[in-house]
């Protein structure tokens, strides 16, 4: 796993550069590396074992989004140059929300990489500031399936993750409890259910 730590260092130094910003944001520390190292590695494990991962060669770009409110968000790169996406984590997130819930928002968010919504909503317009994501919302189809993938991908940590699946239904649960238009699901539209049909994915089978 040398490879894999050294890569998250590198995308550490890749997200200080950038300087378009509408919110304020920043490299993470160290000691959050090591935090979203240990969120975001055995999602890409699995997401590798099945051909997904991001390419090899190239880092994940990472930003920390310095905002007291439990929020994440994705934004695609360059296809021709590192990194081809990165992901962005505010502040509260990281203080608030405990190892296996913070892997679980995560698994949402690389599903909108994976499911090729960054793709749709680039071709609606030109994103220039790198945290536009926080006020650009996927619609409510998206959103559900960004869920049913997280469901999915959760599900397949669980002989090493005990719990990994039901961690998502408990951040679904927590989020909702924001303000109104305060965090994720600010951003993330959440229709009546979510949290119920995110539990019933995970009890399936």
């Amino acid at each position: 796993m040398r490879g894999r730590a050294a890569w998250l260092l590198t995308l550490a130094l890749l997200s200080a550069c950038a300087s378009e910003r509408r919110i304020p944001a920043r490299a993470p520390t160290s000691a959050e590396i090591r935090v979203l190292e240990q969120a975001v590695r055995p999602l890409l494990d699995v997401l590798e074992a099945d051909g997904r991962a991001a390419r090899r060669d190239c880092p994940i770009g990472l930003v920390i989004i310095q905002l007291p409110a439990i929020n994440a968000g994705a934004r695609l790169g360059d296809p021709a140059r590192c990194p081809t996406f990165t992901l962005g984590v505010t502040e509260g997130m990281l203080r608030r929300l405990p190892l296996d819930m913070l892997r679980a928002v995560l698994a949402h968010e690389l599903g909108h990489v994976q499911l090729g919504h960054l793709d749709a909503r680039r071709q609606r317009g030109p994103t220039p500031a790198i945290f536009r994501l926080l006020t650009s919302a996927f619609d409510r189809g998206q959103e559900a399936e960004a869920d049913r993938f997280a469901v999915d991908l959760l599900r397949r940590l669980e002989p090493r993750q005990p719990g990994a699946c039901v961690a998502f239904v408990y951040a679904l649960a927590l989020l909702a409890e924001q303000p109104p238009g305060t965090g994720w699901l600010s951003t993330h539209p959440s229709p009546d259910g979510r949290a119920e049909a995110a539990l019933a994915g995970c009890n399936r089978g």
